[in-house]
């Protein structure tokens, strides 16, 4: 049976780890808290005398110490003899980067931000988790430390709030500075209209102040040139005609037959087979 599956008959399911290599701050403790409590840390420090229960110490000690570990890192161990020898291999392979990680989190937790219209209730989870996070890798952040980065993290949305909570004498309590900021928060959303509100507004507006676009005469019909797209007002040929003395309801079609009846000299007349026309 490998020592993952391995597990203590007087340990309940919460006490038990398995230790993966992500999670050493939690790890460390626990067997630390172990090894103390069965008188066996002093032999993993390599502070014990050699008599006759050295040897039998070492075997429990190394047992609790290798029991939580995954198969990986009891490969990495197994051939160390000393249990001293083991510890001190753990701790330098994952202590420095568990430092790493836990540095890493805390940048995270300081330059998290409030940005001004999202979830105030989001916001304030997101930084509670940071602090649970730090706890299981074992550092610890107070509920009063964390009430000053949720100031931090809000003063550039509500500074005057801020300011007053940062000037109470006592200083407020975490719970007191979520009440007073999710409370400012709804005070913020009362304050402005509803999307619906503004729509049906922008709606009012739009419709109240439409601007008249021109006619589209593409498909109007001039009666006096018979071509589409202008009126007969608009005309250029009855225009010209105008200007050169011809009066006519309009200029003849190419099936129409056009003839000078008679010419005058006050001028001629001018027949088609439909309407007569004379100009004087």
């Amino acid at each position: 049976m490998s020592p993952t599956q391995q597990e203590s008959g007087n340990l309940s399911a919460k006490d038990k780890i398995c230790f993966r290599g992500s999670n050493f701050n939690v790890y460390k403790t626990r067997i630390q808290a172990k090894l103390k409590a069965a008188g066996l840390w002093t032999t993993v420090l390599g502070h014990e005398d050699d008599d006759d229960e050295a040897e039998e110490k070492a075997n429990k000690a190394f047992n609790v110490i290798i029991k939580p570990l995954d198969d990986d890192n009891v490969a990495y161990v197994c051939h160390l003899k000393l249990v001293s020898d083991v510890w001190a291999l753990l701790t330098e392979r994952y202590e420095s980067r568990a430092y790493a990680d836990v540095s890493h989190v805390i940048h995270c937790m300081h330059t998290t931000s409030y940005k001004p219209g999202t979830s105030m209730q989001r916001h304030l989870t997101e930084l509670r988790g940071f602090q649970q996070k730090l706890m299981h890798m074992g550092s610890m952040v107070e509920d009063e430390m964390l009430g000053k980065v949720v100031l931090t993290s809000v003063k550039d949305a509500f500074p005057t709030t801020v300011e007053i909570l940062r000037s109470r004498d006592p200083p407020p309590t975490l719970q007191q500075i979520c009440d007073r900021l999710l409370s400012k928060e709804s005070e913020v959303n009362d304050s402005k209209p509803s999307k619906r509100k503004h729509d049906e507004e922008q709606v009012l507006y739009t419709a109240g102040h439409q601007i008249k676009k021109p006619r589209n005469k593409m498909n109007d019909k001039c009666y006096y040139c018979h071509k589409q797209g202008h009126h007969a007002f608009e005309c250029r040929l009855k225009k010209k005609d105008i200007e050169k003395g011809v009066h006519r309801r309009s200029i003849p079609k190419p099936d129409e037959e056009v003839n000078v009846v008679e010419a005058l000299e006050e001028g001629f007349c001018l027949a088609t087979t439909t309407d007569c026309w004379y100009d004087g």
